[in-house]
């Protein structure tokens, strides 16, 4: 009974890592592959509320310049 335990922790373990493997490696495709990574960026706008910022340099959310 002991044994059968086992084999189910052991499987499970290896299904959790390989879960993990997967969503590394989906999320590493979609930043470099589909550009994923790279969000627009916007510009507050006097006319309308938003407008895409022409020249967009990424900065990190609370970055000090």
């Amino acid at each position: 009974m002991n044994a059968g335990r086992s084999r189910l922790a052991r499987g499970a373990r290896w299904l959790c890592a390989g879960d993990v493997a997967l969503f590394l490696v989906a999320e590493l495709v979609g930043r470099t592959l589909l550009g994923l990574g790279t969000p627009p960026l916007y510009e507050a706008d006097a006319g309308f509320e938003y407008t895409p910022n022409p020249e967009p340099t990424t900065v990190a959310a609370g970055a000090r310049s």
